[in-house]
């Protein structure tokens, strides 16, 4: 299983810096992708019976067959002897490890961490949602209680208390840090001492668990995520140089996320529709030709959210895109450009057969939702802060299933964007039971 991992991993390293030539990926100008010389077997042992402290298996394995920190997240990966320092950095006076360095063991154990996910995991699912930044005290036995923090993209964090101080131990006990971010406020950390060995932690003003799908990482997934996030910038970046997408960018990368804003690109590369994991694609590309666009993504399976460009129209093939739950539309300069600063969503956008959110954040150029959005029986929300949209069609109250609507009341009588208080009353009366957030 050890040997399959590191196999992928230098896969998707020698990927990496092919794709990356110019070091774009941050921290990569300094690390180059090169490593550190490997710890041998022998040393290992002889640190960890100095310390009185087995590393994580996976940890081992990367330091003996990878090498002792190098190309890695932020500005790199921390050799086992920087990792130390840094985490005892205010102790050492000298480039070796204090002997007593691991003698406490990492503050929460596996229940309370538990308890926190689940907590955190209820918060995250649940159907009434939660307010941004919301923070819960989540009582433990023992002397500290644990205030959780979630934040709108899905991370959490636990705030450590001891009465009403927040406390968070310095040096973090039973920890090496594996890598920090430019301004040495976030640490990357791996518990070496404690139930919770071999998971990763971030460590700054709070303490958060890794995760990956609602679960802990351990070393090599969290390693695999920087790879992964990585490649899908530099893939990105290189899509808008190619016709054909080679053969090894498809069997390398797990490729989820593809955000191409901006580019200067009239088509999407041959061989797009390979990206099979793909599950949410940012193609806001002014003149992209969006008909051919639909015919290499209309049949990727796992692909939910699409990010498209403003149009005065849009093909009728939007009726393929089956598999699509979330679109998201912002402004097209070209189109501003060319005088069209604000017009009616096109209503081709009510095809989308399974569309749950419609989101026109941002964009001013919405002058009005489609007139038969009353089509579209699966949709569930509605964002539409920062729009020019001030009423909405009569079509809009046979949505059954529309939970959510969001967006600005006009603040003055006759200003070109916010919702009408009347229009705002409206949609209260036609959804009763829906949250109305429009202020």
């Amino acid at each position: 299983m050890n040997d399959e991992k590191i196999f992928k991993i230098r896969k998707k390293l020698d990927l990496l810096l092919e794709l990356d030539e110019q070091y774009m990926v941050v921290g990569s100008n300094k690390h180059k992708y090169l490593f550190n010389n490997k710890k041998t077997a022998e040393e290992l042992k002889k640190f960890e019976v100095l310390h009185n402290i087995v590393l994580p298996e996976e940890y081992k394995v990367f330091l003996l067959q990878v090498g002792n920190g190098g190309a890695g997240p932020n500005y790199g990966l921390y050799s086992l002897e920087e990792g130390i320092q840094a985490t005892h950095a205010d102790e050492m006076k000298t480039n070796n490890a204090p002997s007593n360095a691991f003698e406490k063991e990492f503050p929460l154990d596996n229940e309370v961490t538990e308890k926190f996910l689940d907590y955190a995991r209820s918060c995250l699912e649940s159907e009434d949602g939660y307010q941004d930044e919301q923070i819960v005290h989540l009582k433990t036995s023992g002397p500290f209680h644990e205030a959780i923090f979630l934040s709108d993209e899905g991370s959490a964090s636990i705030l450590m208390f001891e009465g009403d101080q927040p406390l968070l131990p310095r040096p973090m006990p039973g920890v090496v840090s594996l890598s920090c971010d430019a301004v040495g406020h976030l640490n990357y950390v791996l518990v070496v001492k404690g139930e919770q060995a071999g998971k990763v932690w971030i460590t700054g003003y709070a303490l958060s668990p890794c995760i990956r799908n609602g679960h802990q990482v351990g070393f090599f997934d969290w390693y695999e995520d920087w790879l992964d996030q990585s490649l899908e910038r530099a893939v990105a970046r290189n899509l808008s140089k190619i016709d054909i997408i080679p053969d090894k960018i498809i069997e390398t990368t797990d490729i989820k996320t593809l955000i191409l804003t901006h580019f200067k690109m009239k088509k999407l590369p041959e061989g797009f529709e390979k990206f099979k994991k793909l599950e949410s694609l940012a193609i806001d590309i002014d003149d992209l030709d969006l008909e051919d666009a639909i015919q290499k993504i209309k049949d990727m399976p796992n692909l939910k959210k699409l990010v498209i460009a403003n149009q005065l129209h849009y093909p009728e093939s939007f009726r393929d895109l089956k598999n699509i739950t979330k679109l998201s539309i912002t402004q097209n300069y070209s189109l501003w450009h060319q005088g069209h600063k604000v017009f009616p969503l096109p209503e081709e956008v009510t095809l989308i057969p399974n569309l749950e959110v419609l989101d026109l954040m941002n964009n001013n150029q919405a002058l009005s939702l489609p007139k038969n959005i009353g089509n579209m029986s699966r949709l569930k929300e509605l964002k539409l802060f920062s729009t020019s949209i001030k009423n909405f069609p009569e079509s809009l109250r046979r949505l059954s299933q529309l939970e959510k609507i969001q967006g600005h009341l006009e603040k003055k009588e006759g200003n070109i964007s916010g919702i009408t208080p009347q229009e705002k009353e409206k949609v209260i009366g036609w959804f009763p039971k829906a949250e109305i957030r429009i202020y």
